[in-house]
């Protein structure tokens, strides 16, 4: 069997800076030059060119955990040169997902679930890449309105972030993101995922330990927006408990100093052939987290990290895929996705005279999904609520750090066969 190319080493090696922009423009600049800088090779260059652009995808991940909300603000950058439109979205798709003061231990959040005191909401908005500006006015910034939703970042440093996002209907998120220093962990590429050529992909987490400011106001109007839409494969959902306490005016949900994940992502791999496992489980008032990162089909890809307190100082581990172990002790069928869903991650892994031992609980799963194009019809991405326990030990025995009941937070993405009908496996949950 052929092997299929790498990108060029030259090209790639730019990115995998610890820094703020957007690898977008470094990217498009290559686009628009026929993909030379990318992937030489007369034969494959000239079958990729068209291609490149539409198999780019660049995200940036903002996770709060909090008793007011818990969940994501997420954006993701596919497809942005709009290629192939009739099967496959184009531009920078926005994410509002999550649980809504929910219980803080996995007991009384599964008590809860089926109850009316059971809150979510999951809202997804696509900006076309033409209405979107890139690293404007400073590095890292985006801005971006498009049908009365507006989205403006700003990234003052690596770990820090300012978000504002925003509807006419009456949506409104205004997130401050702050990395605990010392935290940011360098980019980790990945060249063994073979599935086109020049495929790649980088994981860069500027802050997997943060502290999380912000707020959520959500409108009756918004509320009856998403409620109210008669297309049967709207993604967007709004429980009716939340929408009762919405009632005739608004709902504003707040939280301060509360732990926050952030993840920045980019690379070449078609979207439907893409796929991931990961989770994370900050801590912010005792410093430490853990995160595990896994790709199909990649080495690379495959750790687990750890950031723990010892001695008044930030300690770092990443436990290699040869050391790690990793099981998938549970699952259940999703009958929105259509799919086993994983519901109990068991995990041990040894390095360095380091041991950690993982127990993470998913309590419940959003899915997200966009079936209107056949690309990303038949894939599937998981929203994950967790509870997760951990501990550390040296080869002594001895504890470094450990956590029990952790709320934590997660991702699974993949391909699925069966497509169940949407509106009446929406109604089944």
């Amino acid at each position: 069997m052929a092997v299929l190319p790498p990108p060029n080493s030259d090209f790639v090696q730019p990115t995998l800076l610890c820094s703020t922009p957007w690898r977008y423009p470094y990217y498009n600049d290559a686009f628009q030059a026929n993909g030379t800088a990318l992937l030489s090779g007369g034969l494959w260059k000239g079958l990729m060119r068209p291609l490149l652009p539409a198999l780019y995808i660049e995200w940036r991940y903002y996770s709060v955990i909090s008793k007011a909300f818990h969940g994501i603000v997420g954006l993701a950058l596919v497809n942005p040169h709009n290629r192939f439109a009739a099967i496959a979205e184009s531009g920078v798709l926005v994410i509002l997902v999550g649980v809504i003061n929910s219980p803080r231990d996995s007991a009384n959040f599964v008590a809860q679930l089926g109850t009316p005191q059971h809150r979510e909401i999951c809202w997804m908005h696509m900006f076309p890449t033409a209405s979107c500006a890139f690293d404007d006015p400073q590095e890292g910034s985006l801005a971006a309105h498009h049908e009365g939703v507006s989205l403006r970042i700003d990234h003052p440093s690596t770990q820090k972030a300012i978000i504002k996002l925003g509807s006419e209907s009456g949506l409104a998120v205004d997130l401050t993101h702050s990395g605990v220093l010392g935290s940011e962990i360098p980019p980790a590429l990945a060249e063994d995922l073979r599935r086109v050529p020049a495929a790649h992909w980088t994981v860069y987490c500027p802050s997997p330990l943060a502290e999380s400011t912000g707020s959520i106001t959500l409108s009756s109007e918004f509320a009856k927006e998403i409620t109210s839409s008669p297309d049967a494969l709207n993604p967007n959902s709004i429980s009716g408990s939340l929408v009762d306490d919405i009632g005739s005016g608004d709902l504003t949900l707040e939280w301060q100093q509360a732990s926050g994940y952030y993840e920045h992502s980019f690379g070449i791999n078609p979207l439907p052939l893409h796929g991931w496992d990961f989770l994370f489980a900050p801590d912010f008032a005792r410093k430490q987290s853990i995160v595990l990162q896994t790709y199909p089909r990649s080495q690379q890809l495959r750790f687990l990290e750890v950031l723990w307190s010892q001695d008044d100082q930030l300690r770092y581990a990443r436990f290699d895929a040869q050391h790690l172990k990793l099981d998938w002790a549970e699952s259940a069928l999703d009958p929105l996705i259509g799919v086993k869903l994983p519901t109990k991650r068991v995990i041990r892994a040894k390095q360095y005279g380091l041991r950690i031992e993982v127990e993470n609980r998913i309590v419940y799963q959003i899915p997200l999904l966009r079936p209107h194009k056949l690309a990303v019809r038949h894939f599937f991405i998981s929203e994950q609520i967790a509870f997760t326990d951990w501990q550390l030990s040296d080869q002594n025995g001895h504890i470094l750090a450990q956590a029990t009941d952790h709320p934590s937070g997660g991702e699974l993405a993949h391909v699925r066969l069966r497509t169940p009908d949407y509106r009446r496996a929406r109604q089944s949950r």
